[in-house]
């Protein structure tokens, strides 16, 4: 059914919600037609529940019914209109990038209310796709100075243009980690989100995940799902000054061997936590 041009943002958001109802259900449609109306025409909550007149122009038009197809293919909402919320601030992301995550907001939190310390501090991000976790540390703990590594270069342009946008300095270096070096003592924390959906869940993962984030920054293979953290924990043993942290994103379903991998290479104080959901999801340990 076409979108009406005279209407209001009331009746607007019931049309467009109940175009995505079948695919998503009621709660979810309307939280991404939120979304889309404020992401696309700036029509925001609070001028829906006013029932704003709204007249909207061809050119308005074209773009509503464009991102509605697009959502009807399932496509993440962040990816039509272009960002995703971290932290409260507007991430641009696409499909070179994952789309900031709140399990995420939780580890970024963490580290900054656990190195509010006026000293001068150096962090690393190893896997930094949009750039959300060295951008927001940077301007939420300005006394840690932050860098950004990724393989993907189509990613370190996105975090490149989020830093600048956001009035972050952030230095970000294209290195692929499984071949990386760190020179001894260089940094305060290091901190990693690597890939760690395995293989075997992609059945489990819904069409917007699978089809549309990068695999590159997801998936590692059944036969080594920790390839990357025994790659990253080995580098920091040496990265990391002494009385340094290690952080991690953890797959929910090795929480004990994170913990096992940490204790046999002797990092101390290690501590793992859950999200909001009651799940194990983060992970950290000192060296020294």
């Amino acid at each position: 059914m076409p979108i009406p041009a005279i209407t209001s943002a009331d009746k607007l958001f019931t049309e467009v919600a109940n175009q995505l109802i079948l695919i998503y259900g009621a709660n979810e449609a309307q939280s991404i037609t939120d979304y889309l109306l404020e992401g696309t025409l700036a029509v925001t909550a609070k001028e829906r529940l006013a029932k704003k007149p709204l007249e909207l122009s061809d050119f308005d038009l074209d773009v509503l019914e464009e991102a509605v197809k697009r959502l009807k293919n399932e496509e993440p909402v962040q990816h039509v209109v272009g960002y995703g919320w971290f932290y409260g601030r507007k991430f641009q992301v696409n499909k070179e990038v994952l789309i900031p995550r709140p399990e995420t907001e939780e580890l970024v939190h963490w580290i900054v209310n656990s190195h509010e310390k006026p000293d001068r501090a150096k962090l690393l991000d190893i896997g930094t796709g949009s750039g959300c976790i060295p951008i927001t540390i940077s301007l939420e703990a300005p006394n840690i100075q932050c860098e950004g590594w990724d393989i993907s270069e189509a990613a370190l342009k996105t975090a490149s243009e989020n830093a600048t946008k956001l009035g972050a300095e952030v230095h970000f270096k294209q290195v692929n980690v499984l071949e990386a070096m760190i020179d001894k003592g260089a940094f305060d924390i290091i901190v990693s989100n690597p890939p760690y959906v395995r293989d075997s869940e992609k059945p489990l993962m819904s069409k917007n995940v699978l089809a549309f984030d990068p695999g590159l920054a997801l998936f590692v293979g059944d036969d080594d799902p920790l390839i990357f953290y025994r790659k990253i924990a080995g580098l920091a043993r040496t990265g990391l000054k002494n009385g340094g942290w290690l952080y991690f994103e953890i797959n929910e379903a090795f929480g004990k061997e994170m913990k096992d991998l940490l204790d046999s290479l002797s990092y101390s104080n290690i501590e793992l936590r859950q999200d909001i959901n009651g799940k194990d999801r983060m992970i950290r340990g000192r060296v020294g």
